[in-house]
């Protein structure tokens, strides 16, 4: 019985990966191919409407480009014989690297960012480029879900559990994540947005991936929201001597 809960568990998986990977794909290419229809009837008479649709048409090439390299990193990290290329490193220091390289790129998208922290070292063994990852997809999705013109995000660091594990939590004024899909955010293409209508904002794949990376790396996720208010992901991570 457990057997088969198991395998019709894998095939609704299965089923929801390709549905999945068939919208995404198609959505951009549907856009692509109306405005080559457009420009091959002549209906861009001008130079101005010609070089708006060919900039329409890039956006969505990238969209697509985004897609497949976050598939890419799907298939590399559910390979149970990959293994992240860990190190030993301050991760107090490595969101304070990671903020300095992309403060400037946040402020472009009128974010404003407070980072805290207790004070000591926070010694964690890291895929630093994996987890880079999961940083990307949080202000990601910041930016992309966003209701107000401006967005406030929080990162904070302290240690929990008696000094064994670090925890970090990215904080957002978004409009938070429904209750009944929070068991379900970090499934692979699921979208609180069931219908799936719209187009470049994500593959629904990000917080699955950032799950994943916590995951190698010994340590694992969870999210809190309030629908209408904002969410605040922790991700916990096994403190090294």
């Amino acid at each position: 019985k457990q057997s088969v809960a198991q395998r019709m568990e894998y095939e609704e998986r299965r089923r929801d990966l390709i549905s999945g990977i068939s919208h995404d794909l198609r959505t951009p290419l549907t856009s692509i191919r109306g405005y080559l229809d457009r420009l091959l009837e002549g209906i861009a008479t001008t130079p101005q409407m010609r070089k708006r649709y060919l900039a329409a048409m890039k956006i969505r090439t990238s969209d697509l480009e985004r897609l497949v390299d976050s598939l890419s990193e799907y298939n590399r990290l559910e390979n149970s014989l990959y293994r992240c290329q860990m190190e030993q490193v301050d991760l107090k220091r490595y969101i304070e690297s990671y903020l300095r390289e992309n403060r400037g790129e946040a402020e472009k998208e009128n974010v404003n960012i407070d980072f805290s922290c207790q004070d000591g070292v926070y010694y964690v063994l890291l895929d630093t480029s994996e987890f880079k990852r999961v940083f990307d997809n949080l202000f990601t999705n910041t930016i992309k879900y966003r209701t107000k013109r401006k967005s406030q995000v929080s990162i904070r660091l302290r240690r929990t559990d008696n000094g064994i594990m670090a925890e970090l939590t990215f904080s957002d004024d978004g409009p938070g994540v429904p209750s009944e899909s929070l068991e379900r955010i970090f499934e692979s293409f699921y979208r609180a947005d069931a219908a799936r209508t719209h187009a470049g904002e994500g593959s629904g794949i990000g917080l699955y991936l950032s799950r994943l990376i916590a995951e190698k790396e010994k340590g694992y996720i969870q999210v809190e929201s309030v629908y209408g208010k904002g969410s605040c992901f922790s991700v916990f991570l096994r403190m090294e001597k």
